[in-house]
C-alpha cells in the first residue's frame, strides 16, 4: 500500500522544474536593452586653503651716535693711519677755529715720523683727504728747489685740504728767509807773488758788477788785501764790523785753513783745501771734466775712440783719467798716441793713431816689387768712433784738415783751456770747423773778459749774491766757468758742449743720443748664444790689449 505523502512529492518537484522550464524558455525568447552610458563629471577639485607663514617680528635695531673722537684715538692706537685721517677731517669740519688748528698741529705731528713705505701708501690713498696730508709730509721732507716746487703743487693741487687754514701758513712764516745782501767783503792777496792772479780776480768781479745794474743799485763791494795769512783771522773780524754780509777769499789754501774754524755760511773761499769746512769751497777747476766727456760718449754708445795729447804733465794726466773712465764698464777701447810738447807734430801723431803709415809703407814694398811708381791715396782705419785732443784750440785746429785729407767723417773732440790766446783761437776759425769742445761757457759769451781768472771772479760774485738759493738746493746757469750748484759745500760747476759751425763760428751744442747704427749692433749682440758672446768678449780684450800697445811718442 503506497504513502500518499511520498506519491504527493514527485507532483511538486515536477511543477517546479517545470516552471523553472517555462521561466527559461520565456528568457531566452526576449533580450532586455542596454543601458544608456552614464556621462562621467570631473572630479571637483577643492582648493586648498592657503597656508600662512608666520615670520616673527624683530625689534628695530637701537641706535647708537659714534664718537668721531673715540673712533679717531682708536685707529691712532692701531696705527690705522687712514681712518685716523678720516675721522679727524670729520671732527674738524664742525669744530670751533680754535680746535681746527690743534687738531690741524696734533695730525701734524702724528705724521711726522712716519717711515717712507707707510708714506707712500697713504699717498696712493683713493681719498683726496688722506692723500693731501702725505703730500704735505713729502713737500717738508725735501730740499731746494725740489721742496719750493712741492709747495706751488700744494697751493695748486692741495688747495681743499684742511691744513691750508692755518697750519701750512704757519710752517711756511716758520722757514728761514734768505739773507738779504747788501755788503760783501773781497779777501785778495793784491801785494803779493800771486798779485796777478789776484788782479784778475778783482777785475772779473768788478766787470761783473759794472755790467749789473742791479747790484750797482743794491751791494756794497770792498776789496782788502790778505797777502799776510797770519792776518787772516784778524781781517775777517773786520770786514764783519765794516758790515760785510759776505766774504769771498782767501785765494790761498794755507789763509782758508787760517778760516776753517769759524762757523760761517756766508764765506766763499776761493779755492779747495781737501777737507770739509762750515763754508762753501770754489775752485776754478771744479769741474768734472772727464766724467761728462765719458758720460757724452756712453750716451752716444761709442765703442773705440782715440786719444790724442801731448807729453805735458796737465795733457798727460788728462789723457790717463779718460783711459782709466773709458776701461770701466768693459767692451770699451782706446788707442792713444802722445807727442812731443816742446816739438808737437800733431799731424805725425794723427797719421799714426789712424796707421796711415802702415799703409803707406805697404805701398812703398809694392811700389820697389814692380819697379814702378804708383797713384796712392792712404787708406786708413775706420773703426774709431770719435777722435779727442787734448791740447790748446790752437793745435787742435790742426787736426782737422787732416781729417779731410783722408775723407774720414769721424767726430773730433776737444777740451780747450782758457787762456787768452785760447780765446783768441776759438774765434771764426774755420779750421775748426765741425770740432765739438767741451769747454767754460765763457767761450761762448766773454763779455769783455780775457782770461779764466776774471771769469773765476766774475761767478765768485754771482755765487756771493745767489748763495741763499744755492744752499737750498739751486743752480746758476748764467755764470762764466760752469753751470754752478752747491754740493756738501763744494761749488761744482757742469761744463758746456759748444761746436763750430762750417764758417768757424762757435755755437752751442747738444749731443745727439744713440744712433741707429749702434742700436742695431747692440741688439744683435743681446740675440748671441752664450758661446758667441764669450767669443766676442775674448775678441774685444784682446783688441784693448792691442790699443794699449799702440801708445806711441813720435
Amino acid at each position: 500500500m503506497s504513502n500518499p505523502a511520498n506519491s504527493s512529492h514527485p507532483n511538486a518537484l515536477t511543477l517546479a522544474l517545470t516552471a523553472c522550464l517555462g521561466l527559461s524558455l520565456t528568457l531566452s525568447g526576449c533580450s532586455t536593452p542596454a543601458p544608456a552610458p552614464v556621462e562621467k563629471k570631473p572630479p571637483v577639485v577643492v582648493p586648498e586653503e592657503p597656508k600662512v607663514v608666520v615670520t616673527p617680528i624683530k625689534p628695530m635695531p637701537i641706535m647708537t651716535a659714534i664718537d668721531p673722537e673715540e673712533e679717531r684715538q682708536k685707529a691712532l692706537a692701531a696705527q690705522d693711519w687712514q681712518t685716523y685721517l678720516q675721522f679727524s677731517d670729520d671732527l674738524w669740519q664742525d669744530a670751533p677755529e680754535a680746535r681746527k688748528i690743534q687738531l690741524e698741529t696734533e695730525i701734524w705731528q702724528t705724521l711726522l715720523p712716519l717711515d717712507d713705505t707707510t708714506l707712500a701708501l697713504l699717498e696712493n690713498s683713493r681719498d683726496m683727504r688722506v692723500d693731501a696730508w702725505a703730500h704735505l709730509v713729502r713737500v717738508f721732507r725735501q730740499q731746494g728747489l725740489a721742496f719750493k716746487q712741492g709747495l706751488q703743487n700744494l697751493n695748486e693741487f692741495e688747495q681743499d685740504a684742511i691744513y691750508q687754514a692755518h697750519l701750512l701758513p704757519q710752517l711756511l712764516a716758520q722757514l728761514p728767509s734768505e739773507k738779504r745782501i747788501s755788503q760783501i767783503a773781497v779777501f785778495l792777496p793784491l801785494n803779493s807773488k800771486f798779485k796777478p792772479v789776484a788782479e784778475q780776480v778783482q777785475r772779473g768781479i768788478l766787470k761783473a758788477f759794472y755790467q749789473n745794474s742791479n747790484l750797482q743799485n743794491q751791494l756794497q763791494i770792498r776789496f782788502y788785501d790778505s797777502s799776510d795769512e797770519s792776518q787772516v783771522s784778524s781781517l775777517y773780524f773786520q770786514a764783519k764790523q765794516d758790515g760785510a754780509d759776505v766774504v769771498i777769499g782767501p785765494l790761498r789754501k794755507s789763509a782758508i785753513e787760517q778760516l776753517q774754524g769759524f762757523d760761517d755760511p756766508y764765506i766763499i773761499a776761493l779755492n779747495e783745501i781737501g777737507k770739509a769746512t762750515p763754508f762753501p769751497q770754489f775752485s776754478l777747476k771744479s769741474s768734472d771734466k772727464i766724467g761728462q766727456m765719458t758720460d757724452g760718449f756712453v750716451q752716444q754708445q761709442y765703442q773705440n775712440i782715440g786719444i790724442i795729447n801731448s807729453d805735458s804733465p796737465e795733457q798727460s794726466l788728462q789723457a790717463s783719467l779718460l783711459i782709466n773712465a773709458w776701461s770701466n764698464p768693459p767692451f770699451h777701447t782706446q788707442t792713444q798716441v802722445t807727442y812731443s810738447n816742446e816739438k808737437p807734430r800733431l799731424r805725425e801723431a794723427f797719421d799714426q793713431l789712424l796707421n796711415a803709415e802702415q799703409s803707406t809703407e805697404r805701398k812703398n814694398v809694392l811700389s820697389r816689387s814692380i819697379g814702378e811708381k804708383l797713384d796712392f791715396y792712404p787708406r786708413v782705419r775706420q773703426d774709431l768712433d770719435a777722435v779727442v785732443v787734448f791740447d790748446s784750440a790752437q793745435r787742435l785746429a790742426v787736426i782737422n784738415p787732416q781729417k779731410a785729407l783722408y775723407l774720414l767723417d769721424i767726430p773730433i773732440y776737444g777740451a780747450t783751456s782758457m787762456s787768452r790766446q785760447d780765446l783768441a783761437t776759438l774765434q771764426n776759425n774755420r779750421d775748426l770747423k765741425q770740432t765739438i769742445v767741451l769747454t767754460q761757457p765763457l767761450v761762448l759769451n766773454p763779455q769783455t773778459l780775457n782770461s779764466a781768472f776774471e771769469a773765476f771772479g766774475w761767478d765768485a760774485l754771482m755765487l756771493a749774491t745767489n748763495l741763499g738759493a744755492l744752499q737750498q738746493g739751486g743752480c746758476l746757469s748764467n755764470t762764466k766757468t760752469g753751470q754752478l750748484s752747491l754740493i756738501d759745500n763744494k761749488v761744482v760747476q757742469a761744463l758746456v758742449w759748444a761746436k763750430f759751425d762750417d764758417q768757424g763760428q762757435l755755437q752751442a751744442y747738444q749731443l745727439p743720443q744713440a744712433t741707429e747704427k749702434f742700436a742695431t749692433s747692440s741688439e744683435t749682440e743681446s740675440n748671441m748664444s752664450d758661446a758667441e758672446q764669450d767669443l766676442q768678449l775674448l775678441l774685444r780684450q784682446e783688441m784693448l790689449q792691442n790699443s794699449q800697445q799702440q801708445s806711441i811718442t813720435p
